[in-house]
Order: structure tokens, then sequence, then C-alpha cells
């Protein structure tokens, strides 16, 4: 039978009709486990945080990766991450605290996010972090008022400014090309003494297809500078920040990450400072954990609806896996791998409510009964650390690493 790869996965093999989780055969993990369970990969994660690295650093200099933490913020994958080299974003305390745990220095953190309270970024103010990034005009007061009061001792506090995207869905951060919102963020800097504007950011979307929309919001982003430049506001040689939105490395090949930074490459090259490369910055986050995570769960039942449409009950539901996260989830027998998955099978997740379906119509194996076991795939984001979580046990976390495996971190209650 030869073998294949699961859903693109270079950690989810069939070897002669048996599923292997990176090393170790599923069957010997079901021994060892009792789902649900989160697995995670960390060779894929490791190779994930390399590939987005490289094909950087191949086209743009001086450039800053900074890992979204809030796709996932568990202690393994905040650990490899700043191994790896990456530096990090946090939006809240909780993700302060775990990425100043998981060893990285307040230089390599950049905070953002739409709701900071007080304490918040006093905390930040006061360990002198890389940037702290708002979308708020009014904010640049708040947090000139803290930079005064901590006493920075390194100079002043370097801050980001985020814009709007400027699609038509644009809601969130400053309107670069409104004349009234850029006169009052003109006159707010203006009287902010103990500030220093060091990046301007803009976030293109979730899951960008479009492979030139990053390089459309560097020109955009280089246009906002312009303007503040010409009314005496001195941020040229600021971080131009792209965010993220990048899709999982399924869809986001290394092709079509080249792509990316060649357009963004093209674009400075051609404005900015008459041809001179700024530096620029990326906050991946699905791109690197999605597809180093997934989930082994148990069929609890099957049953049919008024339809006639098979159904399966699982043991996990979206307490667990995050409907927000619209991820590309692949659902796989683990029983009958090596067999064809084409009869239409829905998923029921566990939470009681007719809202929680977590798949309709996947392409499933025929032959799967109660009680046998489902691998889903690409559930690293958006689910261990951001699900709505009910009254259940959060499952279990495990880590594979080749033929090691071994227990995670206990879950946050």
């Amino acid at each position: 039978m030869g073998t294949m790869r699961l859903g693109n996965n270079s950690m989810i093999k069939v070897i002669e009709g048996k599923m292997y989780l990176d090393g170790i055969p599923a069957s010997v993990v079901l021994e060892r486990i009792s789902p649900p369970a989160c697995i995670l990969f960390t060779r894929k994660l490791r190779q994930n945080c390399e590939s987005f690295k490289n094909v950087v650093a191949g086209t743009l200099h001086d450039a800053e990766i900074h890992y979204s933490a809030k796709t996932n913020y568990s202690k393994e994958v905040l650990e490899i991450v700043h191994q790896s080299g990456l530096m990090v974003q946090v939006v809240s305390p909780r993700e302060l605290r775990k990425v100043l745990e998981a060893g990285f220095p307040p230089g390599s953190i950049m905070v953002d996010g739409l709701y900071r309270q007080q304490g918040f970024l006093e905390r930040a103010a006061s360990l002198h972090v890389a940037s702290i990034v708002t979308p708020w005009v009014d904010e640049l007061q708040r947090l000139d008022r803290i930079a005064r009061e901590t006493g920075n001792q390194v100079g002043k506090m370097q801050v980001g400014l985020r814009f709007m995207t400027p699609s038509p869905q644009g809601r969130i951060g400053i309107n670069a090309t409104d004349r009234a919102a850029m006169d009052r963020l003109v006159e707010t800097l203006t009287r902010c003494d103990h500030l220093q504007v060091s990046m301007v950011a803009c976030h293109p979307g979730s899951q960008v297809h479009d492979p030139d929309t990053h390089g459309r919001t560097c020109s955009y982003l280089l246009d906002a500078m312009d303007c503040l430049e010409a009314r005496g506001i001195q941020c040229r040689g600021a971080t131009i920040n792209l965010g993220g939105g990048f899709p999982e490395p399924e869809i986001a090949t290394r092709e079509w990450l080249t792509r990316v930074m060649g357009e963004i490459s093209r674009v400075l090259m051609e404005r900015h400072e008459k041809g001179t490369r700024a530096p620029t910055c990326f906050e991946p986050g699905r791109y690197i954990v999605s597809d180093a995570g997934a989930i082994m769960s148990r069929i609890q039942r099957l049953f049919h609806d008024r339809q006639g449409n098979r159904w399966a009950l699982l043991d996990v539901g979206m307490d667990v896996i995050s409907r927000f996260s619209n991820s590309h989830h692949r659902y796989f027998s683990v029983e009958h791998a090596g067999e064809p998955h084409g009869t239409p099978l829905s998923f029921q997740g566990r939470v009681p409510t007719a809202q929680d379906v977590l798949r309709k119509g996947a392409h499933f194996s025929k032959a799967a009964i109660a009680g046998e076991h489902v691998l889903i795939l690409n559930c690293g984001a958006y689910s261990w650390t951001f699900s709505r979580r009910f009254s259940f046990e959060f499952p279990q976390r495990i880590i594979i690493d080749g033929d090691a495996m071994r227990a995670g971190e206990t879950p946050d209650k």
C-alpha cells in the first residue's frame, strides 16, 4: 500500500494502511492517552518558524517577526517560538506573563490590542517593551502620561500607530485617508513629549489569499508616513508593520510567501527614501502553529437527522475547537486511515446545542463506527488557548517530537 501523507501534513502519514503521528503509530498513541487530547507536533512547529524566517530573510533586510501569541500561548509553543529566534506580540496581561515565563526578553515584545487596562500598559512601560501599538488617537495621551510617570530612563516610549485597513470593511484603527482624523493625530502627537513613533502598522485581514495584498498595505502605510512627515511628525525610519493574515502552510506555500515578500520589497525599493529599504515587521500566528496542532477525538455515537444525513457525535465541541478560528480543519478516521474517505459524515460537537456543528458533510470513511477515533488536523490556532470554555474538562495536551511523546502543560482553568 506504500506511504501517503494526510492533509498535506508531513507529520501525519499512512504507512501500509496504518496511521502514524510523526514517528509513532497512532495505535500506540491511543494506548497511552485517553481521548480527547490536543496534540502538538514540535518538529512541525520548528519547521514553520524556520520556513517563515528563511523566506523573509531571503527577500527583506532588517525584518522582525513577532509571533502573535493570542493564536496559541501554551508553554511549549512559546518556548519553541522563542528558541527559533522569533519575537512576540501580546494583547493581554496573561499573554505578557506567559511570554516572559517562556524566556522572551522585554525588548522582543510588542504590546498590541484594542482593549488595554491601565495596569497592563503600566506594566509594559515599566518593562520597556519593544513597542506599544495603539489604534486609538486618544490613547496616545494616556501613554504619554504613563511614560512620564514611569520615568523611562532609556529614552522616549516607543509607540506604534495602527492604521485602519484600507478595504471598505476597515473600521479599527486610525483612518489615514480621513483628513480630520489625521489632523487629530498630528495635534495629539505634537503634545506628547514622551513618545516616539517607531512603528506604523496595518493588519490586512485574516487568511489573506491574494499575495499582492501585503504589498498594497505597504504602499498605504508609506502614504501615511509621508503625510505625517510633511506635517512635522518625525517617523521616517519607523518600522513598517504589515501584520499577519498568513494562511496555513498548506495554502501559504513557500512560493506564495516568496511572492508576498517580493511584492513588499518592490514597493519599498520604488518608494521609500529613493530606493533604500525600510525595516519591516510581520505578525504571523496561524501560519506558525495551525498545522502543528491536532485533536484526537472519539466517536460517541452515530445517528441520522430527519433528512437521512449521517452524523457523528464527538467528545469535543466548540468549547475546544473555536468556531471563531475559521481554520481549515480536516477529519480523518484513525482506524480506517488507509481506506477511501468519500462518504459524507457530519460532526456534532459535545456542547448541548444545535449550534455546535463542527463540520457538515465531511468526506469520511464509510466503515466508521461508534468508539473509533477521529484525528482533526489544523487545530493549533485559536483552539487550545482561545476557545470558549464550557463546563467540560478541557482535553489533555500531548507533545510529539519524532518518536518521543510526553504530556504537555496542564491547560489553564
